[in-house]
This record gives C-alpha cells, sequence and structure tokens, in this order.
C-alpha cells in the first residue's frame, strides 16, 4: 500500500486486484471525507484500504464500466456509496449508475473539488477526474501511450482527446492509471511523454 500526501489531499494506493488494477481512495484530510475511484477487483481491498487509512468513502468515482474496473461495486454500493459515472457508459448494469456527470462538472470529495474531464476513446463515456495537480486517468493513458480501444476510429478518438484534454494539463500533473501492470511514473507525466513520442509532430507542452 501506497500513500501520497499533498495538502489535504491524501491518495492511498492499494493492490493489485482483480485483473492487476490498482485501488485508489482519495482522502479530504480537512474533512475526513473519502471515495473511491472505480471499484475494481474484490470488495475487501478495496474496503481494506479504506480502512486502513481510517476513512469510510461516501461514493465511487467511476472512470469508466469495463468489467476490470467495476466488479466491486454492487457490493461497496451496499452501505450507500452512490457511484458517478458518465452517462451512456456501456458496460455498466442496470441500477449500478447513480448518479451522471459530464464534461466540467465538480465533484466534491469534503472541501475538494474533483474536475470531470471527458476523455472519449477507450469506451465512450471515458473519464479523468483531476484534482490540483493529480489526474485520475482510468485506462486512457499509459506510459507507453493510450489504452487499448475496440477499433481504429476508437483509437483515433482517444487520441484527439489525449492530445486535447491531457495535453492541455499543466506539467506538475501526476497521471494516476487504473493498472498496475502498467507502470506510473508521478513524476514526470511519463503516460503523456511517451504518446508525445509517438507523435512527434505534436507541439510540446510549455
Amino acid at each position: 500500500m501506497e500513500t501520497v500526501r499533498d495538502g489535504d489531499l491524501e491518495i492511498v494506493m492499494a493492490g493489485p486486484t482483480g485483473y492487476g488494477n490498482n485501488v485508489f481512495v482519495v482522502i479530504d484530510r480537512s474533512s475526513g471525507e473519502a471515495a473511491f475511484i472505480d471499484a475494481p477487483g474484490e470488495p475487501d481491498v478495496n474496503v481494506a484500504a479504506a480502512v486502513a487509512a481510517g476513512v469510510n468513502p461516501a461514493k465511487i468515482l467511476l472512470t469508466h464500466g469495463h468489467f476490470d474496473h467495476t466488479p466491486a461495486i454492487e457490493a461497496l454500493k451496499k452501505v450507500r456509496r452512490p457511484a458517478l459515472c458518465r452517462w451512456r457508459e456501456p458496460g455498466l448494469k442496470d441500477g449500478q449508475l447513480d448518479a451522471a456527470v459530464k464534461h466540467g462538472d465538480e465533484v466534491k470529495v469534503g472541501n475538494l473539488s474533483f474536475r470531470v474531464v471527458s476523455v472519449p476513446g477507450h469506451t465512450p463515456g471515458s473519464t479523468t477526474y483531476v484534482c490540483g495537480k493529480h489526474a485520475f486517468v482510468g485506462d486512457t493513458l499509459f506510459p507507453g501511450g493510450p489504452g487499448r480501444s475496440k477499433d481504429n476510429a476508437a483509437l483515433q478518438q482517444e487520441i484527439a482527446s489525449i492530445t486535447r484534454e491531457l495535453f492541455a494539463l499543466p506539467r506538475r500533473h501526476h497521471d494516476l492509471a487504473g493498472a498496475r501492470r502498467h507502470h506510473h511514473d508521478r513524476g514526470e507525466q511519463a503516460g503523456i511523454r511517451g504518446l508525445r513520442r509517438q507523435r512527434a509532430c505534436h507541439r510540446p507542452l510549455r
């Protein structure tokens, strides 16, 4: 288990669980309120991460609806944790989504705000949550480039999303990806730099 503290924001990362996915718990230490980012793998692994941090997350912020990011969702929701995701995200079952979010929305976790950024491509409703200098990108971006997409059209959409939204983030942003089997570099935006190497025509961030 790893912990990152940045002001009032604390990020707990546990796992791997399920298909090699990370468990993320985000905490506002000024209020004690917390949330899960996705619901991967075994419910007990998610709950254990929260218990170790001394919090009881009140909501689940879903980056997308793929089966490896949602298997624990029903168990976690039993204790009245609403799940938030973009509208019409495939893979979610009836009753799993409690509230839809859209690009530009702000989701509150205590006194912290997580900005909703639409990054379609990996899935139609793929979403990044940005809080301060931390971006939770799900499976949209990894150190070697974009996450897997279903076809070339979706890949082009995903690359456009990364270019338009994630390249626009200041260099200080740290990308936290969804799967431990893909290394994530909190210090240097390895995913964005890796994609830029593949697309040399793209103008580097200032």
